[in-house]
């Protein structure tokens, strides 16, 4: 991994004490060598704001390096006897280039790296008469992009950040997965992202497209409160836990077309002043879009509710009801469809709790 930058460029001839250029730091195999590198560049895009993007660049290229997490660590055992040493000949060993756990320390550096100075903190109101308060974002680097395309990403916390644009295609998310109360300024991809762990969403300002296509969410997903002014794109993505979209505001069109809602499913309060659609969408369990409004003209062709055992709650907007199927699953309609272009059924049934 090699960055060039310039004649007479701020970073030319940065080394570190193994006399090393300073980009050349993280393809080495020790662990603390890596890290000094990861170091020395942030030092580096601190004190040179032009080489900011590119060393952000580097940082991602490293952490979109093939990586395999490390095993959970069994219990000692007692040491045995290689079956090849009975014979008399002794296996030769083999180290790794990069011990697992080792490599898991340095990603984590470098993801916080990153979200230390993508973190944004507003600052403090102070009167004309009272002493203008320090900066608190003298660390922050604005208009940053991110392109962590099919990286793995551990425990990651971006919240409370503001981020240029962003690509999170093909990632997966090991762990918690945190972005609550950050600023996409440019739009943030997560397609065909995988989330293991709980993901927060909280009050996210996406700006521009947002789009999470065939993206799988194993744990919770929250979107509570978050503001989609573009495009919103949620097409064939899977919900196993919380699929949490109280008092979220879709400004743009928005599409859960083909969603595998698994788990409850929360669009209380919401708000959609585009066009939406939730086209063959399944809900397998408990639903409450109590208070949601513009879902007059919501597109519901093959959208479907499970059957379920005993009594779950299951509240629908005022403009939809669900009508029994013969395999016991109820199709959602719109309750008036003679008016907005959806073929009028036979027998219907009203909208609201099942």
């Amino acid at each position: 991994m090699h960055v060039r930058f310039g004649p007479g460029a701020a970073g030319e001839g940065r080394y570190l004490a193994s006399g090393l250029p300073v980009p050349d730091q993280l393809g080495n195999t020790q662990a603390p060598v890596r890290l000094a590198g990861l170091y020395a560049l942030e030092r580096l895009a601190q004190d040179t704001p032009a080489l900011r993007q590119t060393i952000v660049d580097v940082i991602c290229a490293y952490l979109r390096m093939p990586y395999v997490l490390p095993e959970k660590e069994e219990p000692e055992r007692e040491p045995g006897v290689p079956r090849a040493a009975v014979s008399g000949v002794t296996k030769p060993t083999t180290t790794p280039a990069r011990e697992p756990h080792e490599e898991h320390q340095v990603r984590l550096t470098a993801q916080r790296i990153l979200t230390d100075h993508l973190r944004y903190q507003t600052p403090p109101t102070h009167r004309w008469w009272q002493r203008r308060p320090a900066d608190p974002n003298t660390r922050h680097w604005p208009d940053t992009r991110l392109d962590l395309t099919g990286a793995t990403l551990i425990d990651l916390d971006l919240s409370d950040c503001r981020i240029g644009r962003a690509s999170f295609k093909d990632a997966a998310f090991s762990g918690l997965a945190w972005f609550e109360h950050t600023t996409f300024f440019r739009g943030a991809r997560f397609d065909r992202a995988t989330f293991s762990g709980d993901a927060g969403f909280n009050g996210v300002a996406f700006s521009g497209l947002a789009t999470f296509d065939r993206a799988t969410f194993s744990g919770r997903a929250s979107f509570k409160d978050a503001a989609f002014s573009g495009l919103a794109c949620f097409e064939h993505t899977t919900f196993s836990g919380l699929a949490w979209f109280e008092h979220a505001t879709f400004s743009g069109d928005a599409g859960f077309n083909g969603v595998a809602f698994s788990g409850l499913t929360r669009f209380d309060r919401a708000t959609f002043s585009g066009r939406a659609s939730f086209n063959d969408a399944t809900f397998s369990n408990m639903i409450d879009f109590a208070e949601a409004a513009g879902l007059e003209a919501a597109g519901l062709a093959g959208a479907r509710l499970a059957p379920v055992e005993g009594r779950v709650l299951r509240v629908l907007p005022s403009s939809w009801r669900a009508e029994a199927c013969a395999d016991e699953w109820r199709a959602l309609r719109l309750t008036t469809p003679e008016k907005l272009g959806q073929p009028a059924d036979d027998e219907g049934s009203s909208g609201g709790g099942s």
